[in-house]
């Protein structure tokens, strides 16, 4: 691991992506942290490789499907809508 800085942040437009997202009738939420295991240690990784190159990044966390989930308090999407999220977020860029 090279002594990069304490954090990264996504160097994509997170406020406006949401807003595209929210007006397609979907409900996204900013995050200031990719987690704090294997998440967060690829996160910082592979911004710290990109750190002096042009190149637009951000995290995705996506949620289990029902399929995945044995437990009702374990919060999940449908596969259809994590499909449309994803493009929207797509076509947002």
């Amino acid at each position: 691991i090279s002594a990069g800085p304490d954090a990264y942040f996504s160097t994509l437009d997170l406020k406006r992506i949401k807003e595209y997202v929210d007006k397609k009738g979907h409900t996204l939420s900013i995050s200031y942290s990719a987690g704090t295991f294997v998440c967060n240690y690829l996160f910082y990784m592979t911004l710290d490789y990109l750190k002096d190159k042009n190149t637009k990044t951000a995290f995705i966390h996506v949620p289990y499907v029902k399929e995945q989930v044995k437990s009702s308090d374990i919060p999940y999407m449908e596969l259809d809508d994590i499909k449309d999220v994803l493009i929207n977020i797509i076509e947002s860029l």
